[in-house]
């Protein structure tokens, strides 16, 4: 098992697949509470379409080390994400980069554009479900509590609760998902306010001209019960540029690539078409 070590000592388990015939590399961020070995399918898609892929897990995810569904700083997660990016460079042969990012690894990447500047270079950005807010609203007294505990017990996690069900129409994948004993479905008030904190910067962020210079395709799950789409399109509407593209699909769940079968066939063609007009 592959490990790359952070500066702050966290191993970063990373895994590559390499496609036969080379014309793009892409960096892989999974969503919370979930791993990169759900990825198989997916990453051996892209294998056949050329593109060779690094995945990881972020810490307290997957094989990784660190708390499970813990973090300090949101920033914590941006140490991860450099951590890889001189292996993703040295070990994947291309000069065309792609930068996959679903769910909270859309949260990641939206800061990491603006942090990490370098890239803005790259071929293209896909972002699956992006989490720029939450579906449920969060009562103000909640708000208080968290940032309290936040404060004096940060570590301390609570339930997410099992929402497999919530994800994809698939059967198989809740099937799977239930099973899965690297699933995370706890996360600590400090995750949840440092989190907080990263989506309030987000509207910010996305007026940032050097992350719209990117050609980025935002696939967008209109029956989501993770993550608000409704917010997801006004800020698209706000803030889109001519490098911005997205793509909604009204009836899948969260989880679009892991959609059941012929909902995955137009969610993946529409990646394909995307990427290959620019790799090609």
């Amino acid at each position: 098992m592959q490990h790359s070590i952070t500066a702050d000592n966290i191993k970063i388990h990373y895994k590559i697949d390499h496609a036969q015939q080379v014309k793009a590399k892409a960096l892989l961020l999974h969503g919370f509470g979930e791993h990169i070995g759900r990825y198989d399918e997916f990453v051996s898609t892209l294998n056949r379409w050329g593109i060779s892929v690094l995945r990881f897990d972020f810490r307290g995810h997957g094989h990784s080390t660190g708390l499970r569904g813990h973090v300090m700083r949101f920033q914590d997660y941006l140490a991860d994400l450099k951590c890889v990016l001189e292996l993703f460079e040295k070990k994947l042969i291309s000069n065309k980069r792609i930068l996959l990012a679903h769910s909270n690894g859309a949260l990641i990447a939206t800061h990491a554009l603006h942090h990490l500047p370098n890239l803005n270079t790259w071929e293209a950005v896909v972002f699956s479900s992006p989490f720029f807010a939450l579906r449920v609203k969060v009562p103000w007294w909640k708000h208080i509590i968290a940032y309290t505990l936040s404060q004096f017990v940060p570590r301390l996690r609570l339930s997410t609760g099992s929402n497999s069900h919530l994800l994809s129409h698939d059967p198989y994948i809740k099937t799977v998902m239930d099973r899965d004993h690297l699933i995370v479905y706890q996360a600590s008030v400090r995750w949840f306010t440092e989190t907080l904190s990263a989506l309030k910067e987000i509207p910010q962020l996305l007026q940032d001209n050097q992350i719209r210079m990117a050609p980025t395709l935002w696939q967008v799950a209109g029956d989501d019960f993770i993550v608000n789409a409704e917010c997801t399109y006004r800020y698209y509407t706000k803030f889109k540029s001519p490098y911005m593209e997205l793509i909604s699909y009204a009836d899948s769940y969260h989880e679009l690539w892991f959609e059941e079968p012929m909902r995955r066939v137009v969610i993946m063609n529409d990646l394909r078409l995307f990427l290959e007009d620019l790799i090609s």
